[in-house]
């Protein structure tokens, strides 16, 4: 569930915040592609990352890889929480009315 939550509501914010970055609305394609490429790098490194982390903890359950993954999702949580009002963690709604409603 956690990480259905995770992926479900993280990946667009992200998405929506990369084309907010950047400059034009040309290079919001090139922006999201880079976004993109390491989103699927890091798809692709996950498993090697697992198992280093059972290697260097002398762990080798099955249910390894969820609390592993769970510890870094509250790290992560604790870390936005303290840093919410920065730049890449908040959402400036006034951006989305500007687009809706030109001035």
């Amino acid at each position: 569930m956690m990480v259905g939550t995770g992926y479900g509501i993280l990946q667009p914010i992200i998405y929506d915040k990369t084309t907010y970055i950047a400059p034009d609305s040309t290079k919001a394609t090139q922006y999201l592609s880079y976004v993109l490429s390491g989103n699927y790098i890091a798809i692709t490194i996950a498993p090697f990352f697992i198992s280093l982390m059972q290697l260097i903890f002398n762990i080798h359950t099955n249910s390894f890889p969820y609390f592993l993954n769970g510890g870094i999702m509250i790290l992560l949580a604790i870390v936005s929480l303290i840093g919410y009002r920065s730049y890449v963690f908040s959402v400036d709604v006034s951006y989305y009315y500007k687009k809706i409603i030109p001035q």
